[in-house]
């Protein structure tokens, strides 16, 4: 087993979790069809289906200003295979809304908002409408620590659905967010999930 690194940032520890070395050269997964090498994409070609890496945008809300929840869906998503632009924290809706209308190889599959200020509906609410307002498409997910009370709120979390997002998470349901993600790197059409 070999244990992974932390990505040299050792003040933001990943979950230290084994990973399974790499079989052998020529090697086949007992579980894959036999003419599939085990490693690197191969579990996105079941059925037929090719994995396509997305390039997604990843933001704080306008009002919070952390940074670790960031870099840890930054290096978690990294992890998946996909591209990340790291907006930061503390984005306001104008930045957010010209970043998502990029043109050209630029222009991001998906946007992620995360918050874990507890300002989240509200922020994100604003968020949302400013990204559709703006007329674009693309998938909106939020999660985090979405309101101050700590647990979640279906009638707010209705409201962000309603108003554009594709998908709302619970605070810390990163499997959730892997789950949704593999919906839409295998060719699916978006799915609205709340989870």
């Amino acid at each position: 087993m070999v244990v992974p690194r932390t990505a040299g940032h050792d003040h933001f520890p990943l979950p230290r979790r084994p990973v399974p070395a790499p079989p052998a050269p020529g090697r086949n997964s007992p579980i894959l069809p036999p003419q599939l090498p085990l490693g690197g994409p191969v579990a996105f070609y079941i059925l037929g289906m090719r994995r396509r890496n997305m390039d997604i945008l990843l933001s704080g809300t306008a009002s919070d200003s952390h940074t670790w929840n960031l870099v840890y869906l930054q290096l978690f998503l990294e992890e998946l295979g996909h591209r990340v632009d790291n907006l930061g924290p503390c984005v306001p809706d104008d930045l957010l809304t010209g970043a998502c209308a990029t043109d050209g190889p630029a222009r991001p599959d998906l946007l992620v908002i995360s918050s874990v200020n507890g300002h989240g509906y509200r922020d994100g609410l604003g968020a949302v409408r400013a990204v559709r307002r703006a007329g674009l498409t693309l998938p909106v997910v939020i999660g985090g620590k979405l309101g101050v009370a700590g647990v979640a709120d279906p009638e707010q979390r209705g409201r962000l659905l309603d108003a554009g997002c594709d998908a709302v998470f619970d605070d810390g349901n990163v499997a959730a967010l892997r789950d949704y993600l593999t919906t839409l790197t295998v060719g699916r059409s978006v799915p609205r999930a709340v989870a």
